[in-house]
Formats: C-alpha cells, sequence, structure tokens
C-alpha cells in the first residue's frame, strides 16, 4: 500500500492554520470534483480524517494540526478488499485502462508529496 506522508512548518496559531486548511478543503473539493469520488471528510478539533476515490483506488488519510506544523498521511489501498478489486477493475481499468496504478501512484508519489507540500506551505504562509 502507497503512503504519502509528510510534515510541513508553519507560523501561525493553531486555530488559523486549522481555518485555513478548512477553507482550502472547499476549493479543492470543487476544483477535483470530477475525479475525486465519495469524498468524506470529518474534523475534529484541529485533527482532519478523510477517505475519497481516484480511479476507483480508495484513499485514506488524515491531516494534524500542531504547533509549528501540519502533519499528513496519505494511504492508498489499491481498490480494497478482493470483490473490490475485482468491481473497480471491471468499472474503472475495462473502460479507461491505466497500466498497474498502484505502481503508477509510486511512480508519481514525489510529485504529489511536491505538490501537496508548495500548496500547504503557501496556504499557511504568514
Amino acid at each position: 500500500m502507497p503512503r504519502l506522508s509528510l510534515s510541513v512548518p508553519h507560523a501561525l496559531g493553531v486555530p488559523e492554520a486549522v481555518s485555513r486548511l478548512r477553507t482550502r478543503a472547499d476549493a479543492i473539493r470543487a476544483a477535483y470534483q470530477s475525479q475525486v469520488t465519495d469524498l468524506v471528510e470529518s474534523w475534529d478539533g484541529d485533527s482532519m480524517s478523510c477517505q475519497f476515490r481516484v480511479l476507483g483506488q480508495r484513499v485514506e488519510g488524515s491531516l494534524t494540526v500542531l504547533p509549528g506544523e501540519v502533519q499528513i498521511v496519505m494511504d492508498m489501498d489499491g481498490w480494497g478488499a478482493p470483490w473490490l478489486k475485482r468491481d473497480s477493475y471491471r468499472d474503472y481499468m475495462v473502460r479507461e485502462p491505466v497500466p498497474f496504478p498502484p505502481l503508477v501512484a509510486m511512480m508519481f508519489h514525489g510529485a504529489i508529496e511536491t505538490r501537496a507540500r508548495e500548496e500547504i506551505e503557501r496556504l499557511l504562509k504568514g
């Protein structure tokens, strides 16, 4: 299961950082609504957990705002349980083939991490 884990420093107070991240989450949801499906997001104080699907692959993650840093962890399960893998393969890959989606996700891991880091740094810039 590919995992993205990063920590982004910030100089804001925790409440301000949370406020900015919540606002940006709404904009990201709107911008990627055609590519991201089944999005479930929940905030509990200074932490957010989420799950969604991209190309049929389930992604689960968490974001925690701490004094001085934001920690993000995202896991891709490669389509979940065996029956989900068969159904997702039929629904997504047969229609629009992408060779070895988990491998593709791993290949773009660095680019995804860089983009996420840049976006969060820009958002939390004092």
